[in-house]
């Protein structure tokens, strides 16, 4: 026999008391397919609006890396130019081009910041899935590799987390579920 375990607190969204604190009885009562079909039509919507973040996200992203590229190539330009003026006793100051230098790296980690934010939305769109279901051939490793990304933002600092897939064929699926259920799991 399992001991039975004592009420569980809980409140409503305002903090007031349930009947379960009140020591009134509550009973449950099982679970209606129209409880579910409200519950897919929530979790569509999650996925909707979740589908319209990643596309408002990911074309600024898309902006500030060709914007990124073209500041890091002039950058560049003027440090070559600033050398020469110094190899050449024309007198600019060495303070810019340290500057200049200190500008290139952190256009650089700029760079490595935006490919960072376009993988996690790749990986989202391929989470959300593209509106309606399809079975598409997929690459289970990679749903994977994507579910792990998107995981790893939320137990980064708790769990460590070590890969050595096998080559698998890829499968019939709707990747978007797929990577849900590794979710789940």
């Amino acid at each position: 026999d399992l001991p039975s375990s004592p009420p569980r607190r809980s409140s409503d969204v305002l903090g007031r008391q349930t009947g379960i604190e009140r020591g009134e009885s509550v009973t449950q009562t099982a679970p209606t397919p129209g409880m579910f079909d409200a519950l897919v039509m929530q979790m569509m919507a999650v996925g909707e609006l979740l589908a319209g973040v990643v596309h408002e996200i990911n074309t600024p992203i898309g902006s500030i890396l060709s914007n990124n590229e073209v500041g890091s190539r002039s950058l560049q330009i003027l440090n070559d130019l600033l050398e020469q003026a110094q190899r050449e006793g024309a007198p600019p100051p060495p303070k810019a081009t340290k500057i200049l230098k200190t500008l290139l790296s952190l256009t650089a980690v700029d760079k490595i910041a935006c490919a960072r934010i376009i993988s996690v939305i790749r990986g989202l769109k391929t989470f959300v899935g593209g509106g309606a279901a399809e079975y598409r051939k997929a690459d289970v490793n990679a749903i994977l590799d994507n579910t792990l990304k998107l995981a790893n933002c939320e137990f980064r600092r708790q769990i460590h987390v070590e890969t050595d897939y096998g080559s698998l064929p890829e499968v019939e699926c709707e990747s978007h579920q797929l990577g849900q259920v590794f979710l789940n799991i």
